[in-house]
């Protein structure tokens, strides 16, 4: 399963994986040492009931790697970007471990 990339309008490049299904749209968050490709094995499962996304974080898998802005308010203004520009919300977010909290 190949990412796709964005260019989100606050700057961030994301990468993500994408499997366009039927019905509601999830949006997957990893835990803060993975990235997206965590998810991939739920995808075809998922996808026969929902349109499904899962995005890298900043600083993970093939995301940017800016030099700052790793904190919690940064993520979050990443996934709220990511939803109203990518998944085009409202979405269910799927949250596991440390991500929660941008997902808030």
């Amino acid at each position: 399963m190949d990412k796709q990339t964005v260019l989100l309008s606050n700057g961030t490049g994301i990468a993500y994986l994408e499997r366009l299904g039927c019905g509601r749209r999830i949006v997957l968050l990893h835990g803060i040492t993975d990235n997206a490709l965590s998810y991939e094995p739920l995808f075809d499962s998922i996808a026969s009931t929902a349109q499904v996304f899962a995005l890298d974080f900043r600083g993970h898998g093939q995301s940017a790697k800016p030099e700052t802005l790793y904190d919690t308010e940064a993520y979050a203004d990443d996934v709220r970007h990511f939803i109203a520009e990518v998944a085009a919300g409202p979405v269910l977010l799927a949250a596991l471990s440390g991500s929660i909290h941008p997902g808030q």
